[in-house]
């Protein structure tokens, strides 16, 4: 039996693997990396290159919100009313109030409901009784529910949202609400 002791090998017995023989080196290695990034960013804020409060802006835009573009209002021929499109195929159309986290709020609400005709008209056109649709700019606070003229939408539920020319149907409708509910008051 003493020979057979003789015999074993002599190399030492790594049970952890790579991690057992060479792990201290590796958090050598990332300790010296993290201490120069750190190092180099103070660095940078002594000198003014970067500038610490627009940097957490940024991260924190970026953070709340992954792969969402924020909508900036830009000069043009646009007016101040936007139409948001979501994903259940439901139109809203009013003015961005302010984007805060996943919600979009929009004031001044307005939607389209479509009406169809049940009964084809009397008199039969060339091409045939085809019922017509109706479509309607309804002002939201109309309904039975009677909810404020405010709505708020989970950003994963935006298609996209589009900024209205001045002279769009739409707006023209949501103009000449905006009258008649003036002279009403008056």
């Amino acid at each position: 039996m003493e020979e057979l002791r003789r015999i074993q090998p002599t190399e030492p017995h790594h049970p952890r693997g790579f991690w057992g023989r060479y792990g201290m080196y590796v958090w050598v290695v990332v300790g010296v990396t993290v201490a120069i990034g750190v190092t180099a960013l103070i660095t940078l804020v002594a000198v003014g290159v970067v500038k610490p409060k627009e940097m957490a802006g940024k991260l924190k835009q970026k953070l709340a919100r992954p792969g969402r573009a924020r909508v900036e209002i830009v000069s043009g021929d646009g007016s101040e009313y936007f139409a948001v499109f979501l994903t259940n195929n439901q139109i809203y159309f009013g003015k961005l109030a302010d984007q805060d986290g996943n919600y979009l709020r929009l004031k001044e609400v307005f939607y389209l409901r479509a009406q169809r005709q049940l009964q084809p008209p009397v008199e039969e056109d060339e091409k045939g009784s085809q019922p017509k649709q109706q479509i309607q700019l309804i002002k939201l606070g109309s309904e039975l529910h009677g909810p404020v003229d405010e709505i708020q939408f989970n950003q994963d539920n935006v298609l996209f949202i589009e900024r209205l020319k001045k002279d769009s149907r739409v707006v023209q409708g949501i103009v000449q609400y905006n009258a008649e509910k003036t002279n009403t008051l008056e």
